[in-house]
């Protein structure tokens, strides 16, 4: 089992349809939607979060 956790979570965030924590049964998947997470974040969020 592998979890993705936010450690601190903005308002966009927040708003998102994200939820903290997500768990994936293997981990090309979890690492596969961090990727999409930390690229669509990147582009969209308020960067607060870094």
């Amino acid at each position: 089992m592998y979890t993705i956790q936010m450690q601190k979570e903005c308002g966009c965030f927040k708003k998102s349809d994200y939820t903290n924590p997500m768990t994936f049964e293997n981990k090309d998947d979890a690492l596969m939607q961090a990727r999409l997470m930390e690229n669509h974040m990147n582009r969209e969020f308020c960067q607060k979060q870094s």
